[in-house]
Order: C-alpha cells, then sequence, then structure tokens
C-alpha cells in the first residue's frame, strides 16, 4: 500500500466551497476509497479553523498535521507577488511550522495541491525533513499563464515575474501534473525544459450530483459567471439566440458589457454563490463560456456530469480545436467554437435531440476514485 502526504490549504465544506476547493475535496475522497494510507498535510490561515477542518476530513485519512500559511487571504497581489518571489530562497519559517507539526514519518509520495507559494516550498521543504520518495505538485490552474492575457505567450513584467517563480517551482519537484490536458499542453509549450515531467489527470465528477430528471423548463438557457468583453466573448452567443425564438437565454454575472436591447436574452448581474445554485434548478441547459485567450476549463462543467442537465461549452481561442478535442472523450457535453454560425447550428440541431448519457461509461472513468489513482500514478501524457 503506497504512502501519500496530501499538501493542500483545505477550506471547510459548506456551500461557498470554490471550485478549486470542490476539486480538492474529490481527490481526497478518491483517494481514501482506493488501496493508498492517506495523511494530510492542511495549510490554514486562522487557528480557528484548526478544530473544524479536523472534524470534517480526519474521517478521509489516517493523520492529520497542521501548519499556517505565511502568505494570508487578502494580501495585495503585489506584496504577495514579491513574497512569492522571496520565500523560496528563504525557508526558515517553513522548517519551523513542519517542526511545529511534529511530523516525523516517511513517504513514498507528497503530493502538493491548489499551488501557492506555501505549496511549493512546504512540499519542497518536506520531502527533504521527511525523507520522503517522490514529489508531485497538482496545478489545477498555472501560474504565469492566468488572468487576462491579450496574446498568450506574449511578455509582460508580470508574466516574466511569475514565470521566475513559476520556472523554480516546476524544477523542484519529480512530477508535474495538470487539470486538463490541454493546459498542459500550453505549459509544455512555455516551460520546454521541464516539459518531460508534464502530465495531465481528468476532473472527476461530484457524487452528489446524481442522475435526476431534467427540469420542465427545457427551453430556458442559463450562463452563470462574468463576461468582461477583454476575458470573454459573450456576444456570438446572444446574437444567435436573438436571432431565433425558441430559446432564451438569462445571463448571471458582471461585465462591462450591456445586453439589453437582445431579443430573448435578459441579464440579471452578479448574485450570491447559494442564490444561483437555487436559480440553476429551473434550468435543464447551461452554457459555459471558455476564456478568449488562456486555457483554463473550469471545473464545475465536470461536477454536474451525473446529472441530466444539458451541457454547452463554447470553446474559444487558440487551442479551440485541442479543447474540442480533448472534451469529446467525456462523451457527455456539446461542443462547440465559440463562433454565431456554429452556436447557431448546435442550437436548431443537436438541442431537438433527447440526450442519452451513458452514466456506467462516466462512473468507470470518472469518478473521484479513478481519477485521484491516476494522479498518485503520475498521470497521463
Amino acid at each position: 500500500m503506497k504512502k501519500v502526504l496530501f499538501v493542500s490549504n483545505l477550506k471547510k465544506c459548506d456551500d461557498n466551497m470554490s471550485s478549486t476547493d470542490i476539486m480538492t475535496f474529490n481527490i481526497i475522497k478518491g483517494l481514501n476509497e482506493g488501496n493508498v494510507h492517506l495523511d494530510l498535510f492542511a495549510l490554514y490561515d486562522d487557528e480557528k479553523e484548526v478544530e473544524q477542518l479536523l472534524f470534517q476530513y480526519s474521517q478521509y485519512c489516517k493523520k492529520m498535521h497542521f501548519a499556517k500559511r505565511r502568505l494570508h487571504e487578502g494580501q495585495s497581489k503585489y506584496y504577495s507577488t514579491i513574497c512569492s518571489l522571496l520565500y523560496q530562497w528563504n525557508t526558515n519559517y517553513y522548517f519551523n511550522e513542519i517542526k511545529k507539526s511534529k511530523i516525523t514519518d516517511s513517504y513514498d509520495l507528497i503530493i502538493c495541491n491548489k499551488i501557492t507559494i506555501d505549496e511549493i516550498v512546504f512540499g519542497k521543504v518536506l520531502k527533504r525533513v521527511t525523507k520522503s520518495s517522490k514529489l508531485f505538485e497538482f496545478w489545477s490552474d498555472p501560474m504565469a499563464l492566468a488572468g487576462i492575457n491579450k496574446d498568450l505567450f506574449k511578455k509582460t513584467p508580470r508574466k516574466w515575474l511569475f514565470k521566475i517563480i513559476e520556472k523554480k517551482a516546476l524544477r523542484n519537484c519529480d512530477r508535474i501534473i495538470y487539470g486538463t490536458k490541454v493546459l498542459m499542453l500550453t505549459q509544455k509549450e512555455f516551460y520546454k525544459k521541464e516539459s518531460v515531467k508534464m502530465s495531465y489527470i481528468d476532473i472527476a465528477y461530484c457524487e452528489n450530483a446524481y442522475e435526476t430528471e431534467p427540469c420542465c423548463n427545457s427551453k430556458k438557457i442559463i450562463y452563470a459567471g462574468n463576461y468582461y468583453s477583454t476575458i470573454r466573448n459573450i456576444l456570438e452567443l446572444v446574437q444567435a439566440i436573438s436571432k431565433q425564438n425558441e430559446f432564451t437565454l438569462d445571463v448571471f454575472g458582471d461585465s462591462d458589457l450591456d445586453l439589453t436591447g437582445f431579443n430573448n436574452v435578459f441579464a440579471h448581474g452578479r448574485i450570491p454563490k447559494a442564490k444561483l445554485d437555487v436559480v440553476k434548478n429551473d434550468y435543464s441547459i447551461e452554457v459555459c463560456l471558455l476564456n478568449k485567450i488562456t486555457p483554463q476549463i473550469p471545473g464545475k462543467i465536470f461536477y454536474d456530469m451525473l446529472s441530466e442537465k444539458i451541457i454547452i461549452i463554447l470553446a474559444d481561442g487558440p487551442m479551440q480545436n485541442e479543447i474540442i478535442d480533448y472534451l469529446s472523450k467525456y462523451k457527455r457535453f456539446l461542443v462547440c467554437k465559440n463562433r454565431f454560425e456554429d452556436i447557431s447550428k448546435l442550437l436548431s440541431t443537436q438541442l431537438n435531440n433527447s440526450a442519452n448519457y451513458d452514466f456506467e461509461y462516466l462512473k468507470n472513468n470518472f469518478s473521484p476514485m479513478v481519477v485521484s489513482k491516476s494522479l498518485i500514478d503520475g498521470g497521463m501524457v
């Protein structure tokens, strides 16, 4: 049985969990269900969190150790960036926190998750202190290529600084694993010297999103997410909806665009996540609009794979062909390019056909346990 230490900034399990927090919980749950001896090394911001984290996560592992993060949420991104650059060379804080955690075991594998500079340095120091065999880094998002990029690989001061931090982090580990194949391919291009260590895993569904009957509002489509014009191009979808009279589109999110005046399109602004989860129950069709440049695919689209909801994904950016090819393996999503003609065709043809999803295929290939096993095996290339 492989002995694994999972290092992550854990969050309490509630309705306000982010997409990354849900992915983290899925991985932990999957590792616990597999043939693994799992210990958790949980990073926290406030000591008040420790008791609740222990209560919620201890059932999924053999042991839990705790350490306080050096970088705290709420600090400015500029301060955090400079600190991230310095902390990789000054590791005394991390040695002291590990000593206070009283961790003594050695591991076959240490996995660093939800990568920030804290996970990076804690992972490196933990491998040395515990004399563990291997260190994997799991990146659900990139560092230098994250955010708004008018040109994916164009050099900017911010990107240059983060690339220094990220490159050093990638050198410290034995394996670099990404949340999707598309992200891995992009990072291979950006960090060619480290590309041989790169692989990817698929994203698991959430087991609480079980098979349900589709709701009665089969002609109502929802898009939930911000749609600033510098990041995402929602106008192709809006124009496709407004040119036909069969479907309506409700949009929930912040933007610099004014969508009033378009037929069958209703913009509601951003609403709290708890309220949004209730609102979504009135829709049987959900649209996910991908970024214009950066290659991230939101984890939230995968969590609902076991529901009867129709999920449309509009691929955009320089890697849209790779995105469409990758998502086809799930046999679950309706995917097309984010173009008026392609969206119009999808609306007029594919949505009129009843969806028949192979839930057994999804359960056999994308469960938390299957995906977590792929992670400890080093991912796919």
